[in-house]
């Protein structure tokens, strides 16, 4: 009945390694789906040719809407001919002087981070509980 320490560690550690893969994974299924749910809503993103007339900034979306906002204050390129802003495609009237949306982003990353290391918690797992 006296168990070595030798069969006790990798039993401990595939136990934490399955619970830890119980909570990682539905975790980074959730961020996952938040991340689909934020895309779906906005939209993709799109660019377009822009110009700054009257203080005002004017761009035309792909499907031929025309659209301005009140031009930034710092300047969007190096020159008046290259300037480019960036839309998604369900809201056109607002506009991104980068592609990026740092929350769709960071749940993506998140997610991603979980699903490794509940795969990671699987395989260790598995792997305890062969020895």
């Amino acid at each position: 009945m006296d168990e070595t320490p030798a069969l006790v560690i990798p039993e401990a550690v595939g136990a934490v390694a399955e619970l830890l893969s119980w909570v990682a994974l539905p975790v980074a299924l959730v961020f996952a789906l938040v991340a689909v749910l934020i895309r779906l809503t906005r939209g993709g993103w799109d660019e377009a040719a822009a110009v700054i007339v009257d203080g005002e900034l004017r761009w035309m979306a792909a499907d031929g809407s025309f659209h301005s906002a009140p031009a930034p204050e710092h300047p969007l390129a190096a020159s008046a001919d290259d300037l480019h802003v960036f839309y998604r495609t369900r809201r056109p009237d607002l506009w991104y002087p980068t592609k990026v949306a740092h929350d769709e982003r960071t749940c993506r990353v998140i997610a991603i981070l979980f699903l490794v290391i509940g795969i990671v918690s699987v395989v260790v797992s598995l792997v305890a509980s062969l020895m």
